[in-house]
């Protein structure tokens, strides 16, 4: 805010009226004379002006504030005007006060009046800034203090979290170098060595690694599977041997061929296509009776039973056996395949020795 000019009317020494010009384009303005020219008016209008303070009758405990009004003058005769680039205030006394124009949005103004000067002259050094606090306007300085502080306690809990991080990163680190046998005498020599390695050469040993991993599963599952159906193969081939044993048995007892028993079914159930009508032997071309043929034909084969039942197992051992057989085989080319590739693997330069070896 740039002052412009102040007037005075019956206002403590300025009898007469009185005016006095700012230069705008100046930034101080300096007021000399000699006592009682008027240096004291001067001031203590612009304190009456711009604050609740009398000026220097502050000073005088006890004066009444009708002092302010000119010798010979009357109070309602007592004006202040100040005008200034923001607008023009004004002042007047009434009920023994000075009542301002507007009531608020004076300039700014702080006065260091003698009894200030005393003040600060005798106060104890620590206190010495109370007396001048009002004069400096510290703003900028305590608002800056507190982003300080604050910057202090967000650097002071990023520096913690740091701290906490690296704390859990060397944990990890020598936890994974216990793991790999404490090579390098330290786990920092480790760990430096280990960030000197190609990234591009690791990662190919890894996904190498990770492929071998995979094809040792594999062949493991293959062999397994392959045991499996080994031992399943075994049982079958056991059952089938026992089952050749009761039928070779049975057929020797009763002095019978199975191959009978076979042809005697497929007779009985050609001659049961004719549905109970006589029909002609497909040997000898002579008539048979139906109802009488299949008659014995059934006793015949019920006396066979045991043949019939024998003879069934042995058929259905075989073909179990059989299958596994070719179960056997497919796995065992699995296995084969599996366990080349996994030899394969181990050839590779990536693969570690330990693994080599296994």
């Amino acid at each position: 805010m740039k002052l412009h000019k102040l007037e005075l009317r019956a206002f403590r020494g300025a009898t007469q009226p009185f005016a006095l010009e700012f230069d705008p384009a100046k930034p101080i303005t300096m007021l000399f004379g000699e006592n009682g020219s008027g240096k004291s008016t001067i001031s203590d209008a612009l304190i009456c002006l711009c604050t609740d303070a009398y000026g220097s009758l502050d000073d005088k405990s006890g004066v009444d504030k009708a002092y302010l009004v000119a010798a010979t003058a009357d109070p309602a005769q007592l004006q202040l005007q100040l005008q200034t680039d923001s607008g023009t205030f004004g002042a007047r006394y009434a009920s023994k006060k000075i009542v301002r124009h507007p009531a608020s949005g004076q300039p700014r103004l702080r006065h260091l009046r003698r009894s200030s000067v005393v003040a600060l002259s005798t106060a104890a050094p620590a206190a010495r800034y109370e007396q001048l606090a009002e004069y400096f306007d510290l703003s900028g300085i305590v608002k800056s203090e507190d982003s300080l502080r604050i910057l202090v306690r967000s650097l002071r809990g990023e520096s913690e979290s740091i701290v906490r991080t690296l704390s859990e990163v060397q944990r990890i680190l020598e936890e994974i170098w216990r793991n790999e046998g404490g090579p390098a005498g330290s786990w920092e020599a480790w760990a430096e060595t280990e960030t000197k390695k190609n990234l591009d050469t690791e990662s190919k040993r890894l996904k190498n690694i990770r492929a071998l991993i995979e094809s040792g599963q594999h062949t493991l599952q293959a062999s397994v599977k392959l045991q499996h159906i080994r031992e399943q193969g075994e049982l079958a081939a056991q059952k089938k041997q026992n089952a050749e044993a009761q039928l070779t048995a049975l057929r020797q007892s009763a002095g019978l061929d199975p191959a009978l028993l076979t042809l005697l079914q497929q007779a009985r159930d050609l001659i049961a296509a004719h549905d109970g009508h006589d029909a002609s032997c497909p040997v000898c071309e002579q008539t048979v009776r139906t109802p009488e043929l299949l008659s014995a034909l059934s006793r015949r084969l019920e006396n066979m039973a045991d043949l019939r039942a024998a003879a069934d197992a042995a058929t259905t051992a075989r073909t179990e056996h059989e299958r596994l057989q070719t179960l056997w085989q497919a796995a065992l080319d699995e296995f084969a395949t599996a366990l080349t590739r996994f030899a394969e693997q181990t050839a590779l330069p990536e693969c570690p020795p330990a693994l080599a070896a296994a």
